[in-house]
């Protein structure tokens, strides 16, 4: 006779397996907007806005004038270098990379936000159509990973 314990530990094992086989949710859609949003001591602001203009091409909306100084006029598609990366980090406690997709499956045009990291929101332009997957962590999803079309 089996004890109930080794039946429930074969049990999360194979669990364990397919979820592993699995891999994480892929999900496809148009990058809407990204931003990059800094806290320091319980407060929140928005540093960086990459997002369609009126026209429909994109731009970038600095708050910060110092920062501003460090994107060329006209630039379209934020890209954090590493040490533009090292100044923004700087000037705050927590720095969050955050892409705005909307979801091909999502009926309702709304946006889906995603916490990513500098990395994946430096390959994301907004406007263009991606594969990507993600995975559960906290308030929002995070994306993890771009998928090769």
């Amino acid at each position: 006779m089996h004890k109930p314990w080794v039946t429930m530990l074969v049990l999360a094992f194979l669990l364990l397996v397919a979820g592993l086989a699995c891999g994480t949710p892929s999900s496809e859609g148009v990058v809407a907007h990204k931003s990059i949003t800094g806290s320091r001591e319980g407060s929140s602001q928005t540093v960086l806005t990459n997002r369609p203009s009126d026209n429909g091409t994109p731009l970038i909306d600095v708050e910060d004038a110092d920062l501003k100084s460090l994107f060329a006029v006209g630039e379209e598609h934020a890209f954090i270098s590493d040490s533009l990366a090292f100044q923004i980090e700087s000037r705050f406690d927590e720095v969050k990379y955050v892409v705005n997709i909307r979801l091909e499956s999502s009926g309702d045009g709304g946006t889906q936000p995603y916490i990513t990291s500098r990395e994946v929101f430096n390959q994301l332009r907004v406007g263009e159509t991606v594969k990507f997957k993600t995975k559960q962590e906290g308030d929002f999803p995070t994306l993890v990973e771009i998928e090769e079309p």
